[in-house]
């Protein structure tokens, strides 16, 4: 259902692309759908973490996709704030301080949890069935996140 929403939203939808400014990416946290998003994913998350680093499932499939879903879900995080880091650089006065420490911030702390849960995945287990997962689910949540966070469904 989420890769056909997906398709048909990327194909069907008018090709119109939203400028944001700092400011507006900043007010965009003061939505519903990016607090929606970020709570479901938030407790998905920690019911991976948990799964992977305490628990033993008795399918070792089912840590492998937990493992790469947790690397995916921290790269699509990172990617929301990499636009607005280039926003706060184009306009370094629009931003303010706040915007001009919060993305980079926020980006920094994602990328390094993706590149944890990749290390740990490519440790753990043979990288011809890890990376096509992660990179599968990388894919699926960069386009779902940057749906909802950017507006892209309205268009």
């Amino acid at each position: 259902v989420i890769v056909g929403a997906v398709a048909l939203t990327t194909v069907a939808g008018p090709k119109v692309e939203k400028q944001f400014t700092s400011t507006q990416l900043l007010l965009q946290w003061g939505k519903t759908g990016p607090w929606c998003m970020e709570v479901v994913v938030g407790v998905m998350f920690a019911f991976c973490f948990v799964h992977v680093h305490w628990e033993t499932p008795r399918f070792e499939g089912y840590r492998i996709l937990m493992t790469a879903f947790l690397g995916a879900v921290c790269s699509a995080q990172s990617s929301i704030g990499y636009k607005a880091v280039g926003e706060a650089f184009s306009d370094p006065g629009e931003a303010g301080l706040l915007g001009f420490l919060f993305f980079p911030t926020y980006s920094i702390i994602f990328a390094v949890a993706q590149v944890h849960f990749m290390n740990f995945g490519l440790t753990e287990y043979d990288g011809v069935l890890f990376l096509p997962i992660y990179e599968a689910l990388g894919i699926v949540f960069w386009t779902v996140f940057g749906m909802i966070f950017y507006e892209e469904y309205t268009c």
